[in-house]
């Protein structure tokens, strides 16, 4: 899966009582309203820890078109993306990854649901769209622990487009502002390969020292 699981199978920000909100904006005025939706989407909840892809999404999706509180329309966002990457169904689940961010932008979950939509794109053949997803991550959420990561995979991915002005920029920025994690040591390699490969040998050394002298080499 997409690493977004561990959000969606988890609470819906307010416990998911049926008054914990104004119903969702957008959301449609027919379906299971209140204790229902919330049922609904517990058990939706329960097949996607199952695995149960396809009636996960279902029930999220149903859930999704009534008239709800706001924390179980963003409950079954998550839901819905997950099991829709699950059946690699990745346009479906760029657009429900999608609209959870452009709705909850800085919840707590934004970071991870990100990840999960960079890796839809890449699904879709869109790796300048993951791209430029996964390097937003550190832009909003600079000291979440997924930030380096999200610049790494946006390194890699700009490789992969034959981008490397966009690698060697991405991977520049990983190494200054996080320094300390894991993915610097993984960068820090990287762009040594990158620049070797760039026909800057003599500038591809400067990254070996830091990775031996605080053996990040091995860490990585």
């Amino acid at each position: 899966a997409a690493g977004g699981a561990g959000a969606a199978a988890g609470g819906d920000g307010t416990g998911g009582s049926p008054g914990g909100g104004a119903p969702s904006p957008g959301s449609a005025t027919s379906g299971p309203a209140g204790p229902s939706a919330t049922v609904m989407l517990d058990q939706a909840r329960a097949d996607l820890a199952d695995r149960n892809y396809a009636s996960a999404l279902s029930r999220a999706e149903s859930v999704l078109q009534s008239l709800t509180t706001a924390s179980v329309h963003r409950g079954a966002l998550l839901v819905a993306g997950e099991a829709a990457y699950g059946t690699k169904d990745y346009a479906l689940a760029s657009r429900h990854y999608g609209e959870f961010l452009s709705r909850n932008g800085h919840d707590p979950a934004a970071p991870q649901i990100a990840l999960a939509l960079g890796w839809a794109q890449v699904g879709l053949g869109h790796v300048d769209s993951a791209q430029r997803t996964w390097a937003q991550i550190s832009h909003v959420f600079p000291n979440d622990e997924r930030a380096p990561l999200g610049l790494l995979l946006s390194a890699q991915a700009a490789v992969q487009a034959g981008d490397a002005r966009a690698a060697r920029q991405w991977l520049d920025q990983l190494v200054k502002s996080y320094p300390s994690s894991p993915a610097a040591a993984v960068g820090r390699l990287s762009r040594s390969v990158l620049l070797v490969r760039t026909g800057r040998e003599k500038d591809a050394g400067s990254d070996l020292p830091v990775l031996i002298r605080t053996r990040q080499l091995c860490a990585g």
